[in-house]
């Protein structure tokens, strides 16, 4: 099915002398899936020079390809076959090749598998694991294996290394670190204690030595943790912070412009995200929280809005809708509009798909059984009777003053 809906994104600082504030339209087009998708990415697997789709399906037991279109659209789903439920799928030139790989857990097996990409956007069966120590409770075995996969070289080899965070039924209290040989495979799984159930990690450099360190989400305990590299490869924790009820997905990348990485952590039991800037000696300070729609699971950083400040997408589940946040280039996010989304979004990812110049957002809508694409589509005026600016101690500042102003572009 496919539909075209203008979306209004309000653009802050977006505005001249003859103009009031002015808004980013969308064109959403829906493509129907065979089943739910788990997790959604994006890269060009057959050389085109076009972004496609790439989605977990975990009750169908495949992944699924999307061919994109110099339109920014998507075409027929081609299937490759997955046993044990995947959840997470990731590309990432694991082989040196140039040509896009993907690593996928299983979270009914509780492995880890990886597929070689042929450069004509089909993968062949190359390498699998089990991950030790994700034992699961009594009744809930299907949900209770590796979910979410960070990339980085971790131990400056040259070759990416993974990041594998657990289901939220799990009782794997850490992540494991896979690291690549530089042919497509891992050595052997190292399990870095948490303090609890991990459900999502990112990886940077969060203390400024050149050397790859990890920060992970835990579900259980509402936490975030940091855990540094250390000169003999190993990370050991470094830093912990509190953070909304159950997070479920972290994010980072710089939102203040200081050259350090900073996090947000979605919380999906508290509607909220937690914001925490960095400090570049692997410490945070908090920046408050920011309103979600309900049950958000998901976000993805980046310049909606073409202004060279950091803004975010959110997935709310609950509510079917997608969030868009725009930041002020201060560690703070002022504008929140949200619109509707497909059935119980769960999953998005950023890239220009029409090459226009401008992020589009892919989001995967599980209950629905489709991914949609919200294609940038120039600048308009706001609409008579859209606020053009919120602010308050929901939108980042936790004594309810009003954000600094923006910085300057």
């Amino acid at each position: 099915m496919t539909r075209c809906l203008a979306l209004l994104l309000v653009a802050c600082g977006g505005r001249d002398q003859h103009q009031g504030p002015l808004t980013i339209k969308y064109a959403r087009v829906d493509t129907t899936l065979p089943w739910c998708a788990e997790s959604v990415a994006l890269g060009d697997f057959d050389g085109d020079g076009h972004k496609d789709a790439v989605l977990a399906l975990d009750a169908n037991d495949s992944v699924v390809v999307l061919p994109g279109h110099a339109d920014g659209t998507l075409g027929e789903p081609v299937s490759l076959a997955v046993e044990g439920g995947p959840r997470w799928v990731q590309p990432v030139d694991l082989d040196g090749d140039g040509l896009l790989d993907l690593v996928v857990t299983q979270e009914r097996i509780r492995g880890v598998s990886t597929f070689r990409g042929r450069g004509d956007g089909t993968f062949e069966p190359l390498w699998t694991t089990t991950l030790a120590g994700c034992t699961a409770f009594a009744d809930t075995s299907e949900l209770s294996g590796p979910e979410d996969i960070a990339v980085g070289d971790l131990d400056g080899d040259g070759h990416p290394d993974v990041v594998v965070g657990n289901a939220e039924r799990s009782s794997c209290e850490g992540v494991h670190v896979l690291h690549g040989t530089g042919d497509g495979t891992f050595s052997d799984a190292v399990f870095l204690p948490t303090g609890g159930v991990p459900s999502s990690a990112v990886v940077a450099d969060f203390d400024g030595n050149g050397r790859a360190d990890i920060a992970a989400a835990n579900r259980t305990g509402g936490t975030m943790v940091v855990m540094l590299a250390q000169p003999d490869g190993s990370h050991a924790t470094s830093f912990t912070h509190g953070t909304g009820a159950f997070p479920a997905h972290i994010v980072q990348g710089d939102l203040n412009h200081d050259g350090r990485p900073d996090l947000v952590v979605v919380n999906r039991e508290s509607d909220n995200m937690s914001v925490f800037v960095g400090k570049g000696d692997g410490t945070f300070d908090s920046h408050g929280f920011v309103e979600t729609g309900r049950v958000a699971d998901f976000a993805v950083l980046g310049d909606l809005d073409g202004d060279g400040r950091m803004d975010m997408a959110v997935a709310d589940g609950g509510s079917d809708e997608l969030s868009i946040h725009l930041g002020d280039g201060n560690g703070f996010f002022v504008t929140a509009v949200r619109h509707e989304a497909g059935h119980c979004v769960n999953a998005l990812a950023l890239a220009d798909l029409d090459g226009e110049g401008h992020p589009d957002i892919l989001a995967a809508n599980c209950g629905g059984q489709s991914v949609t694409v919200f294609r940038y589509a120039g600048m308009e005026a706001v609409p008579e009777g859209l606020p053009a600016h919120t602010a308050s101690g929901e939108f980042g500042r936790p004594d309810g003053m009003p954000p600094p102003p923006p910085a300057p572009r």
